[in-house]
């Protein structure tokens, strides 16, 4: 079986909405998803790991250390490297990073480096080997070029976090966003858990 990148996106931001992240972010986690996801990244997997954390903290979305917020807040990449302390499931952060650098910015993520590019990413981890649950974090101009080859469809081998995402999204109230007296970052009913 695969799905569609738009699919996978519509899945993505209603999983993040479910889980309780602000809907800003949630639209967020669905585009960083996406963009991991044609870099050949573990999006998918990522996006799912976090919300589980996300879930064993009763839902309490705390900016300081998400990825989707930080993306929001990094500055432009300049020639002196830039420290992102403490960041959980620091790959979702990967996508914001593309646009800021001339032609691509160096991230760090623990010991582990990747060029990213608004065309890509080039890196030789593995995938479990970016999945770190929290890590430190820099970035910084690279000016290496990025050759990639963008994915249109997500396989089977996701099967087991499109799984995860697809139960968070059955707890969204819609696909529409929340309007903005009724948003809130807290997990609503406290006793949804999921069972691996």
């Amino acid at each position: 079986m695969s799905w569609s990148v738009g699919e996978i996106m519509s899945l993505s931001t209603r999983a993040a909405r479910g889980a309780g992240v602000p809907d800003n972010l949630a639209e967020v986690a669905g585009n960083s998803v996406i963009w991991l996801q044609r870099a050949g990244l573990p999006g998918i997997e990522a996006l799912a790991q976090y919300l589980v954390e996300l879930e064993k903290r009763g839902g309490k979305h705390d900016k300081t250390v998400c990825p989707l917020h930080r993306g929001m807040k990094l500055e432009v990449a300049s020639a002196k490297p830039k420290s992102l302390s403490s960041v959980e499931h620091p790959l979702l952060l990967t996508p914001a990073l593309a646009p800021l650098g001339e032609t691509s910015v160096r991230f760090t993520i623990g010991a582990v480096s990747l060029i990213v590019s608004p065309d890509g990413v080039a890196h030789t981890a593995t995938h479990d080997a970016l999945l770190v649950e929290k890590a430190e974090c820099d970035y910084v101009i690279s000016g290496a070029a990025v050759d990639a080859e963008p994915v249109t469809r997500i396989d089977a081998e996701n099967g087991a976090s499109v799984a995860v995402l697809q139960y968070f999204a059955s707890h969204a109230t819609s696909d529409e966003p929340r309007q903005p007296d009724s948003a809130t970052n807290k997990n609503d009913s406290g006793d949804r858990k999921l069972s691996a």
